[in-house]
């Protein structure tokens, strides 16, 4: 069996257009994208709960976990 490093994903973000001309951002963290213009203009994933810009280019922040209720 062999062992495998655990790497975070990236953090951050991409505020992108879709084929249609919709802005999106999407986290790094967990992968999704919110159409949200909100969203878009405060820099938030509303899954994570993460303004991006609060993070800095050099936080370290551990992806979040599943919670089994």
């Amino acid at each position: 069996m062999t062992s495998r490093k655990y790497t975070p994903k990236s953090l951050g973000f991409t505020v992108d257009k879709d084929a249609d001309g919709g802005e999106y951002i999407r986290c790094h963290r967990c992968g999704r994208a919110s159409y949200n213009p909100n969203d878009v203009k405060f820099k938030y994933c509303g899954f994570c709960h993460v303004y991006h810009e609060a993070q800095g280019p050099k936080t370290a922040i551990e992806p979040r976990k599943a919670s089994y209720r």
